[in-house]
């Protein structure tokens, strides 16, 4: 286990680790290959781009007393 997902386990937030991405494109494309690389890029791009607005939604929606 590495220090970040025991820190996700700890805190039970919900975390991408850095080899999350890996393991979905190098089975796709293998590893260390140019697809690869931007199959990786593409995924941690994507998915910090649609989650910071994901969260901003769940902050307010606490604050209004939703959740």
């Amino acid at each position: 286990m590495t220090v970040a997902e025991s820190l996700r386990d700890k805190l039970r937030y919900n975390m991408m680790m850095n080899h999350d991405s890996i393991e979905v494109s190098d089975k796709i494309f293998g590893f260390d290959t140019l697809a690869q690389r931007e199959l990786k890029a593409t995924l941690e791009e994507r998915l910090f781009r649609n989650e910071t607005p994901h969260r901003m939604e769940r902050k307010a929606s606490k604050k209004r007393g939703m959740e």
